[in-house]
């Protein structure tokens, strides 16, 4: 529910994890335990897990990404806010 929510009336999001760029994209599926976003570059999924433990899946389609140190990012945006 808390996804279903947060983009209720929401096509166009923006997410500014810190340390990464921001990221412009489109909802492209929202239900109860998953958040979709695709930008012109990027795939980016957020699933409830088990225990309510949140999920990350990204697919990034630009070169130079350094994935060790993205992913590092990422973790330390989630761990913030879902910690």
């Amino acid at each position: 529910m808390i996804f279903s929510t947060l983009v209720q009336y929401l096509t166009r999001v923006r997410l500014r994890p810190e340390g990464l760029p921001p990221i412009d994209g489109v909802v492209y599926l929202v239900n109860s335990d998953t958040l979709g976003l695709r930008t012109g570059d990027a795939m980016y999924r957020f699933l409830r897990g088990f225990h309510g433990a949140v999920v990350a899946g990204h697919h990034i389609f630009v070169d130079g990404v350094e994935p060790r140190e993205t992913e590092r990012l990422w973790q330390a945006w989630l761990d913030e806010r879902f910690g």
